[in-house]
Protein backbone atom coordinates (compact mmCIF):
# COMPACT_ATOMS: atom_id res chain seq x y z
CA UNK A 1 0.00 0.00 0.00
CA UNK A 2 2.65 2.66 0.88
CA UNK A 3 4.20 1.57 -2.36
CA UNK A 4 1.29 2.31 -4.16
CA UNK A 5 0.90 6.32 -2.69
CA UNK A 6 4.80 6.55 -2.96
CA UNK A 7 3.92 6.03 -7.20
CA UNK A 8 0.89 7.77 -7.19
CA UNK A 9 2.37 11.10 -5.33
CA UNK A 10 5.61 10.40 -7.66
CA UNK A 11 3.44 10.57 -11.10
CA UNK A 12 1.17 13.68 -9.61
CA UNK A 13 4.35 15.54 -8.89
CA UNK A 14 5.69 14.61 -12.29
CA UNK A 15 2.31 16.02 -13.90
CA UNK A 16 2.57 19.25 -11.88
CA UNK A 17 6.14 20.03 -13.04
CA UNK A 18 4.98 19.45 -16.50
CA UNK A 19 1.82 21.26 -16.01
CA UNK A 20 3.86 24.29 -14.37
CA UNK A 21 6.48 24.17 -17.53
CA UNK A 22 3.84 24.23 -20.45
CA UNK A 23 1.75 27.69 -18.33
CA UNK A 24 4.95 29.60 -18.58
CA UNK A 25 5.48 28.96 -21.94
CA UNK A 26 2.89 30.96 -23.27
CA UNK A 27 2.73 31.19 -26.96
CA UNK A 28 3.35 34.75 -28.70
CA UNK A 29 1.57 35.76 -31.85
CA UNK A 30 4.07 36.93 -34.55
CA UNK A 31 3.30 40.94 -34.99
CA UNK A 32 3.62 40.99 -38.52
CA UNK A 33 1.44 37.32 -39.09
CA UNK A 34 -0.95 39.20 -36.38
CA UNK A 35 -1.40 42.39 -38.72
CA UNK A 36 -0.94 40.19 -42.05
CA UNK A 37 -4.69 38.88 -41.12
CA UNK A 38 -5.98 41.31 -38.61
CA UNK A 39 -9.35 40.19 -39.19
CA UNK A 40 -8.78 36.70 -37.74
CA UNK A 41 -8.04 37.91 -34.42
CA UNK A 42 -10.21 40.76 -34.24
CA UNK A 43 -11.85 41.03 -30.84
CA UNK A 44 -9.54 38.20 -29.60
CA UNK A 45 -7.23 38.52 -26.70
CA UNK A 46 -3.05 38.04 -28.18
CA UNK A 47 0.13 38.00 -26.88
CA UNK A 48 2.49 39.83 -28.98
CA UNK A 49 6.62 40.37 -28.50
CA UNK A 50 6.94 43.83 -29.77
CA UNK A 51 9.02 47.20 -29.21
CA UNK A 52 7.14 49.68 -27.90
CA UNK A 53 7.86 53.33 -27.87
CA UNK A 54 5.91 56.29 -25.95
CA UNK A 55 6.09 59.54 -25.91
CA UNK A 56 3.97 62.40 -24.77
CA UNK A 57 1.51 61.81 -27.44
CA UNK A 58 1.83 58.23 -28.40
CA UNK A 59 1.79 54.69 -27.34
CA UNK A 60 2.81 51.93 -29.83
CA UNK A 61 4.01 48.71 -30.47
CA UNK A 62 6.00 48.01 -33.60
CA UNK A 63 8.20 45.40 -34.91
CA UNK A 64 11.25 47.33 -35.16
CA UNK A 65 13.19 51.02 -34.88
CA UNK A 66 14.22 53.07 -37.09
CA UNK A 67 16.33 56.51 -37.14
CA UNK A 68 15.24 59.42 -39.10
CA UNK A 69 17.83 61.03 -41.59
CA UNK A 70 20.03 62.74 -40.02
CA UNK A 71 19.33 61.62 -36.11
CA UNK A 72 20.44 59.00 -33.93
CA UNK A 73 17.34 58.78 -32.56
CA UNK A 74 15.03 55.94 -32.40
CA UNK A 75 11.01 55.61 -34.11
CA UNK A 76 8.93 53.14 -34.13
CA UNK A 77 8.89 51.29 -38.01
CA UNK A 78 5.71 51.23 -39.61
CA UNK A 79 3.15 49.39 -39.44
CA UNK A 80 2.40 50.65 -35.95
CA UNK A 81 -0.51 49.04 -33.66
CA UNK A 82 -1.75 51.54 -31.03
CA UNK A 83 -1.43 50.22 -27.53
CA UNK A 84 -4.11 51.43 -25.26
CA UNK A 85 -3.92 51.10 -21.73
CA UNK A 86 -1.56 51.33 -18.94
CA UNK A 87 1.77 49.18 -18.55
CA UNK A 88 2.34 47.69 -15.25
CA UNK A 89 4.63 50.07 -13.45
CA UNK A 90 7.19 46.74 -13.49
CA UNK A 91 7.55 47.53 -16.83
CA UNK A 92 7.22 51.35 -17.49
CA UNK A 93 9.93 51.21 -14.43
CA UNK A 94 12.37 49.13 -17.11
CA UNK A 95 12.08 51.04 -20.31
CA UNK A 96 14.75 52.48 -22.14
CA UNK A 97 14.67 56.62 -21.97
CA UNK A 98 15.85 58.85 -24.82
CA UNK A 99 16.53 62.03 -23.88
CA UNK A 100 18.09 63.72 -26.87
CA UNK A 101 14.89 64.19 -29.37
CA UNK A 102 13.96 67.21 -31.63
CA UNK A 103 11.16 67.84 -29.32
CA UNK A 104 12.66 68.00 -25.57
CA UNK A 105 10.31 65.01 -25.05
CA UNK A 106 11.53 62.13 -23.33
CA UNK A 107 10.57 58.98 -25.19
CA UNK A 108 10.67 55.74 -23.82
CA UNK A 109 11.17 52.03 -25.53
CA UNK A 110 12.10 48.66 -24.69
CA UNK A 111 11.20 44.74 -26.00
CA UNK A 112 7.94 44.17 -24.37
CA UNK A 113 5.69 40.91 -24.70
CA UNK A 114 2.28 42.67 -24.59
CA UNK A 115 -1.36 40.48 -23.60
CA UNK A 116 -4.60 42.38 -24.85
CA UNK A 117 -7.76 42.60 -26.67
CA UNK A 118 -6.98 43.04 -30.65
CA UNK A 119 -9.17 45.53 -32.33
CA UNK A 120 -9.07 46.20 -36.01
CA UNK A 121 -11.24 47.87 -38.21
CA UNK A 122 -11.67 51.66 -37.21
CA UNK A 123 -9.24 53.99 -36.44
CA UNK A 124 -7.16 54.18 -33.02
CA UNK A 125 -5.14 56.91 -31.10
CA UNK A 126 -3.70 59.74 -31.93
CA UNK A 127 -5.40 61.68 -34.49
CA UNK A 128 -6.49 58.55 -35.07
CA UNK A 129 -4.02 57.57 -37.15
CA UNK A 130 -3.97 53.79 -36.36
CA UNK A 131 -5.71 50.74 -37.87
CA UNK A 132 -5.17 48.58 -35.12
CA UNK A 133 -5.50 48.50 -31.12
CA UNK A 134 -4.23 46.24 -28.79
CA UNK A 135 -6.08 47.19 -25.25
CA UNK A 136 -3.30 45.57 -22.56
CA UNK A 137 -4.44 43.47 -19.93
CA UNK A 138 -0.89 42.56 -18.84
CA UNK A 139 2.97 43.09 -20.33
CA UNK A 140 6.38 41.69 -19.53
CA UNK A 141 9.71 43.29 -20.04
CA UNK A 142 11.80 41.23 -22.31
CA UNK A 143 14.74 43.82 -23.00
Amino acid sequence: MHKKITSILSILAAAALVAAFFSGCGSSTDFYALLKTPADYNGKVVTVDAFYFENSNISVLAGGFTNPPGSNDLVPAPPNIWLSGTLPQSVQSQLHPQTATPSGDIEHYAKIRVTGTFQYGGTYGYSNGYSYQIVVSGATYVS
